[in-house]
């Protein structure tokens, strides 16, 4: 999903919803159409802003110099900032006109005699889990993932050597490759530091599209090879880790590294069956019986268990565990491609999390061939309603059209964000089970037709 730009009026907003009872950081994501990590990044900076204000601060705003003589806590809406200058009297100022004109205010340290308003928020940022010295990775889904080359590696391991929480950017990571760069929380994994094998020795071979890395064990003379080539997407971050350094204790971390199938098997317990050279990946269902699993779902697992940890690897396990189950081929080999292509995420038991279009009374937009129902709730011109959130609205299978070359077509439709607000009055958060989605039109990108979904919540446009 890519990072979102959002203005400093947007931050507020984001901030304020972000504090009531009504909005979660999943919701958010939503509405925003953007990440969890971009909102809580956003979040936070207006945050740190806010603890960076005390009354008798001097700041600017629309081109005046004034002093803050009141802080609203909790804030509540937009003017939460009680100014006074030598032209107005006391009035009111919006936070977002304030970050604007005083961008570097959130450095300034506040003199010693002045006694700080507490800013009271609803839930507190958890304390960063990284210090000085700490051992970190980028991660995949950071905003500098795939920019600026060495200074943002996707490969190489990194050491923090400083921190300072006054800055948006908290972190400052000096990577192995030489190059130094700044980061928050969100940007970055721990990794573990390796401990010596001193039972082997390892020697590399790296031409220029492969590398084979040999482990002799000085005890029993066993010989193990592991390779990969430039097909790999980690290849070549690989391969110059190895050019930059033979030395054992590199060519023992790309070793381990070069295990996607030893990682991936020991992480799914057998469910998930990878080839000695990563290539492909074979899902084994409940019943014994293995089904090949889709070359972007493949890949996307191979990378997410690897770079982003169990958490994320387990979710993509969850929804093939469910994906799997579904009986049609089309609907397997297409969904998840379209899921990333319009931001549909995955919910943490592995279902997803998807949109629907409906009337202002939570009806569907368009009626359709169900004229009653004992389970469904239907007009008398076939509109489904759609207000009872978290009861599954649900069809027989055969009753959906299941060619994807069918646009507007029998079925339950859902789709992304904005294809729910392209056309209708109020956009519903549902949730779709993987293994309940029949087809995903080629010429119309943004729905998807299903035999059920569970209806959740109404988003504001």
């Amino acid at each position: 999903m890519a990072v979102g730009i959002f203005t400093n009026k947007q931050k507020v907003i984001m901030y304020i919803q972000r504090n009531s009872e009504s909005y979660t950081v999943t919701r958010l994501a939503a509405k925003y159409n953007t990440s969890e990590r971009t909102v809580s990044r956003c979040t936070k900076e207006v945050k740190d802003y806010l603890a960076s204000l005390y009354v008798g601060q001097k700041v600017l705003y629309l081109g005046l110099i004034g002093e803050i003589t009141e802080i609203e806590s909790p804030v509540r809406d937009q003017m939460p900032i009680v100014i006074k200058d030598s032209v107005s009297a006391v009035g009111y100022v919006s936070l977002f006109r304030l970050m604007d004109e005083n961008p570097l205010v959130a450095v300034v340290a506040k003199p010693v005699a002045s006694v700080p308003v507490p800013v009271r928020v609803v839930e507190e940022e958890p304390t960063s889990q990284f210090v000085v010295g700490s051992r970190v990775i980028l991660r995949s889904d950071s905003e500098f993932a795939g920019s600026g080359g060495h200074s943002n590696p996707a490969f190489i391991s990194g050491t923090v050597c400083s921190t300072n929480d006054s800055c948006s950017l908290n972190l400052r990571v000096d990577w192995d490759n030489g190059t130094v760069n700044s980061y928050t929380d969100h940007d970055l994994d721990m990794v573990a530091d390796y401990s010596e094998d001193l039972d082997a020795d390892y020697f590399v071979v790296a031409p220029q599209d492969s590398i084979s890395i040999v482990r002799v064990d000085k005890n029993t003379g066993e010989v193990e090879t592991r390779n990969t080539n430039k097909h790999n997407t980690s290849f070549a971050e690989l391969r110059e880790m190895v050019v930059a350094s033979q030395d054992k204790e590199t060519l023992q971390k790309a070793f381990i590294l070069m295990d996607i199938r030893g990682i991936i098997e020991a992480f799914s317990v057998g469910r998930v069956k990878v080839d000695p050279e990563g290539e492909t990946v074979v899902f084994v269902k409940a019943d014994g019986t293995e089904r090949r699993v889709p070359e972007d779902v493949a890949g996307d697992i191979i990378n997410t268990i690897k770079e982003d940890g169990r958490e994320n690897g387990e979710k993509l396990v969850r929804f093939l565990d469910k994906l799997m189950d579904n009986v049609s081929f089309k609907a397997i080999q297409g969904l998840y491609s379209f899921m990333k292509d319009q931001s549909i995420v995955i919910n943490e038991d592995g279902s997803i999390q998807a949109w629907k279009g409906v009337r202002r009374d939570l009806y569907s937009e368009r009626g359709g061939d169900i004229k009653s129902s004992a389970t469904i709730k239907v007009d008398a011109t076939g509109h489904v309603y759609n207000g009872d959130f978290g009861v599954e609205i649900r069809v027989d299978r055969s009753e959906v059209d299941d060619n994807p070359d069918s646009s507007c077509s029998h079925g339950l439709h859902v789709g992304s964000l904005s294809y729910a607000n392209s056309w209708s009055d109020v956009p519903l958060l549902v949730r779709v089970e993987p293994q309940d989605v029949v087809a995903v039109p080629n010429n119309e990108a943004g729905k998807m037709r299903t035999c059920g979904y569970t209806p959740l919540s109404v988003v504001e446009k």
